[in-house]
């Protein structure tokens, strides 16, 4: 997890990016909302547009998008507790299979 980096910056006196600073963890959900809107949506339509194949990543990435977008619209404590929880029970990246998609 990025927290890990964001910890070792705070430790040398610097202010890690939000991101990084498990402090700010809860705002996860908004950022990734963003994220997908802005960059993941738009570069999956162009990949789907040319490689039509490919319409199952689109169809992952909105469906990543939706959740994101539920655990967005939670109480703060509450989108406090889902992060959490989504971060405790990630898998490692080695660990992941690579067709997986997840939050």
């Amino acid at each position: 997890m990025l927290a890990f980096q964001g910890d070792e910056e705070k430790q040398q006196g610097l202010k890690p990016v939000q991101l990084m600073d498990r402090d700010l963890s809860h705002l996860l959900p908004d950022d990734q909302v963003g994220f997908y809107k802005a960059i993941c949506l738009p570069c999956f339509e162009v990949v789907v547009r040319a490689i039509p194949t490919q319409h199952p990543m689109l169809e992952q990435a909105l469906k990543n998008m939706a959740k994101w977008s539920e655990l967005a619209a939670l109480s703060l404590e509450e989108k406090k507790e889902a992060v959490s929880e989504i971060l405790r029970h990630r898998p490692s990246a080695a660990s992941q299979n690579s067709s997986t998609v997840s939050l």
